[in-house]
């Protein structure tokens, strides 16, 4: 994520493909973490749901 904010920088912003490869680079590394994100709270809930069930 450093780098590709560290090129935004230097990059020439009235060059649309080289904005349009850093934009589609950053939202592919978002869409990552969201993903993972996503993982962890479905992992937890089964977690949780199944402590919960074991409890009653």
């Amino acid at each position: 994520m450093d780098q590709i904010l560290r090129r935004w920088e230097s990059i020439d912003k009235d060059d649309g493909e080289e904005v349009d490869n850093i934009l589609f680079e950053f939202h592919r590394i978002l869409t990552a973490y969201e993903w993972h994100f996503s993982e962890i709270s479905d992992l937890n809930i089964k977690v949780l749901k199944f402590y919960k069930d074991k409890d009653e």
